[in-house]
């Protein structure tokens, strides 16, 4: 995998290597090769170990929480007559932050739920069962459970429904 593109370095051997271009000769072996491209990688924040969803939302939740406290819009009112100036500047920055976090949150778990689709779950699966490549391992989608398996390894994530739902619009106030 080069910056998402998936491909695999194939051995031209036999009598084809020794009439194709040169271009197909790596510069520091000699060797003929050619690269086989399967498309991109769909969803790369599936594989960042530092990517935490529920961390994001508690984080964006923490901002809200502050704010909290009324039941009925006369009461935020009355919350908000209260502030002193510098207090409503302050809160409306965090629930623009929190605005702004939960946009990029919904990109992000966009992007996450597009490495699952089966079109790119097929796509990697061709890639790393390529006979040429350096660590082989297959891809398997049994409706709502996916499968990676190698040799020695087995790995099974159940999808949950919900992470359909990311889409979710920024709550509007009620008129």
């Amino acid at each position: 995998m080069n910056s998402g593109r998936l491909t695999v370095s194939e051995q031209i051997e036999g009598e084809i290597a020794a009439f194709g271009p040169a271009g197909f000769r790596r510069p520091t072996t000699g060797s003929n090769v050619r690269e086989v491209e399967f498309g991109t990688l769909r969803g790369m924040i599936a594989l960042n170990t530092q990517y935490d969803p529920v961390d994001e939302l508690d984080r964006i939740e923490s901002r809200l929480r502050s704010h909290n406290h009324a039941q009925t819009e006369e009461t935020y009112i009355d919350y908000i007559a209260e502030m002193t100036p510098q207090n409503r500047r302050n809160a409306t920055v965090q629930l623009r932050e929190a605005s702004n976090h939960y946009s990029k949150f919904q990109a992000r778990i966009a992007d996450f739920c597009d490495f699952f689709t089966p079109e790119n779950l097929a796509r990697i699966h061709h890639w790393a069962s390529h006979p040429a490549h350096a660590q082989p391992f297959q891809v398997s989608l049994d409706g709502r459970k996916c499968t990676f398996r190698s040799r020695s390894m087995r790995c099974s994530i159940v999808l949950d429904p919900v992470l359909g739902n990311y889409n979710r619009p920024w709550p509007k106030p009620q008129t």
